[in-house]
């Protein structure tokens, strides 16, 4: 006699309990509320070793769990309608997955990869190294940081946070370095791209930005990191290529959580190059909505209204050259120094820009 095993019933439980949460969830609709179901695996496929956490982190929140896997690797909640600004990931121990922002009912899976979280055991020290960064105090920064990576060594956050601070302390050989290491344990740890671009940027090797940055927009499987495309249209500025304007508008298009609002300059930087003065000031009154108190903001609100008026009066053109700061070279109205811009806290990392920095860049706090 042959036995066939069938998983047939292990599929009817799983369409049963989705059919509950369905059920449970029927009454929030009308709010908004939406069942999500999806499933985490390990790199060769498998299910997690033990059950996964699902991560929500939205803008200006501290991150929260919504979900845990079950033994296969699968997992459900309700989303509610008012989490439109948020990412999510999938987090074990030292393993994550990467971040998306986008949801859906079925949702493709997150794939875990080992040392793409900073463990918790190691957040004390982390949030130290926060605070020195925040302080500039890069030395102590380095010291915190280079004492947890001799207890977790493949911990790809750390070794990105330490080409931060390398580079602060002008020692790019040394921020490349640990760039590279960090891709080396984890090629599909997308800031670490973006954080060798900007280095790569700022030394004016812009081949190896564009290189740099290709390779990351492959590895960011779920457009996690508009920043990229950010880089990816500065690059193409630079060296006159086409489908700069492209990549920003793509950038713009994917930074649903408003992470990146310069990208809207650069935007607007290229319009107003292509004379669409128009549409350059539309770009940049939208860059003062997400941003009214900016370092930059009057500047850019002096030069819409020199836009306005040269729209008004087409007779009498404003120079480009006219506007209320010095513009860096190959710029129209603002550059963005090496596309360093604030991923989501998701990510573990930002970077701030600053009027006459190119690499100026500091931790930022990841929540227990």
């Amino acid at each position: 006699m042959v036995i066939v095993h069938s998983d047939r019933p292990r599929r009817w439980a799983a369409l049963a309990a989705f059919a509950a949460l369905l059920l449970a969830a029927a009454p929030a609709w009308g709010q908004g509320a939406v069942p999500i179901r999806g499933k985490v695996k390990m790199e060769d496929g498998s299910p997690p070793p033990k059950p996964a956490t699902i991560e929500q982190t939205c803008q200006g929140e501290a991150p929260i769990d919504v979900a845990t896997t079950d033994k296969n690797g699968e997992y459900a909640w309700l989303a509610a309608g008012s989490e439109g600004l948020c990412a999510w990931r999938a987090v074990m121990d030292e393993y994550a997955s990467a971040a998306t922002n986008q949801l859906a009912m079925f949702m493709g899976a997150f794939v875990l990869h080992r040392g793409a979280i900073v463990p918790r055991a190691a957040r004390p020290q982390w949030d130290q190294a926060v605070q020195s960064t925040q302080a500039g105090k890069w030395s102590e920064a380095e010291g915190e940081l280079r004492a947890i990576l001799a207890k977790y060594p493949d911990s790809t956050p750390v070794w990105t946070a330490l080409g931060v601070v390398l580079a602060n302390q002008g020692k790019p050989a040394d921020a490349r370095g640990a760039f590279e290491r960090a891709l080396e344990i984890n090629p599909e740890y997308v800031p670490a791209y973006h954080r060798l671009a900007a280095l790569e940027m700022d030394a004016g090797d812009w081949q190896a930005a564009a290189k740099t940055v290709a390779a990351g927009i492959r590895a960011d499987e779920t457009s996690s990191a508009p920043v990229l495309y950010l880089d990816l249209a500065q690059i193409r500025q630079r060296l006159k290529q086409e489908g700069a304007e492209a990549a920003a508008r793509k950038a713009i298009q994917l930074d649903r959580n408003h992470e990146i609002p310069q990208a809207e300059l650069v935007l607007a930087s290229m319009l107003e190059s292509g004379g669409d003065t128009a549409s350059a000031a539309e770009h940049m009154r939208r860059y003062l909505q997400l941003r009214p108190n900016a370092p930059d903001a009057a500047s850019v609100r002096a030069r819409v209204q020199q836009l306005e008026q040269s729209n008004a009066a087409p007779a009498v053109p404003v120079p480009a050259t006219e506007s209320a700061e010095p513009l860096p070279d190959g710029a129209a109205l603002v550059a963005v120094p090496g596309g360093l811009k604030a991923l989501a806290a998701i990510e573990e990392l930002s970077g701030i820009a600053e009027p006459g920095a190119r690499i100026v860049l500091s931790v930022e706090r990841e929540h227990p």
